[in-house]
């Protein structure tokens, strides 16, 4: 598995003992390790306790809501938390989904050094608690935005269901400083039936702009759409592409001449293969 802990050096292993790791977490380095355990098991206890409040509320409005649930759209925000354009795509996804949650991990986001581990802690406690909280589970939706692409990434590869299906918008790849080229090489890679990715070239944010090899990629940075789009003030286009998956992506998917089937695998029936990259 391309996602389990590697070897801890023996002179770590006595600080490691002193934190009960409550799920396994990402690939980390001796001194990733060192720095971070502590802090990414923490994270991923409140994840755990947020995730069952959030299910224990919407499961007041009707018992039965978790357990007869069997299509699952989880959206991950990136660092800054949700706003105006991720409750439009929530609202977009909930027409055509049976549940849709947004998670919302900004509380624990640390600084650029940890926001992608920190992601990644969110993701595979959220996984952690889907067998048991939806038990008649058929197919999982995990959509990453920026940097919630890890946390996107490690719960849909994570998760045994019969659908596996991962959407990065705009994702950010890179894993602290020191991780480039990290979604290249594991963004859709393993655990998932099918992974896209929209993106823009044209933005400031780093680590966002190349197409991922793993992923059908749609590139929207020319789409006609994006002429008549009034960028808010205080933003940046690094929200383009959230932005035409909620309002043209999202239905192309579902209605449109190249629309997916309801369960999209790479290479069958029609459906592109990884590295397929459409412009649009």
């Amino acid at each position: 598995m391309i996602l389990s802990t590697v070897p801890i050096p023996i002179p770590l292993l006595f600080l490691l003992f002193l934190t009960p790791i409550a799920t396994p977490l990402p690939v980390l380095n001796p001194l990733e390790s060192l720095l971070f355990t502590k802090r990414l098991t923490d994270i991923q206890t409140n994840t755990i306790k947020s995730f069952r409040s959030i299910i224990h509320d919407d499961n007041k409005k009707s018992p039965a809501n978790a357990a007869a649930t069997r299509h699952l759209t989880l959206i991950f925000p990136g660092a800054g938390g949700p706003d105006a354009f991720t409750r439009e795509l929530h609202d977009a996804l909930l027409s055509y989904d049976e549940k849709t949650f947004v998670f919302d991990w900004s509380d624990d986001r640390g600084s650029v050094l940890t926001a992608a581990f920190d992601s990644e802690a969110v993701g595979e406690a959220v996984a952690s608690c889907l067998p048991t909280t939806f038990p008649r589970l058929v197919s999982l939706h995990c959509v990453g935005i920026s940097v919630g692409a890890f946390a996107a990434n490690l719960c849909a590869a994570r998760t045994k269901v019969g659908h596996s299906r991962l959407t990065l918008l705009d994702p950010f790849c890179s894993r602290s400083v020191w991780g480039g080229g990290y979604g290249k090489r594991y963004f859709g890679a393993e655990g998932v039936d099918f992974a896209v990715q929209y993106l823009n070239t044209d933005d400031f944010v780093p680590s966002t702009n190349d197409a991922l090899p793993f992923c059908h990629c749609v590139d929207v940075t020319g789409a006609r759409e994006r002429d008549a789009f009034v960028l808010p003030e205080g933003e940046s286009m690094h929200c383009w592409p959230l932005v035409y998956y909620a309002r043209y992506g999202l239905r192309d998917e579902k209605e449109g001449i190249d629309s997916l089937p309801q369960y999209p695998r790479h290479g069958e029936d029609g459906v592109p293969v990884k590295g397929t990259i459409v412009f649009k």
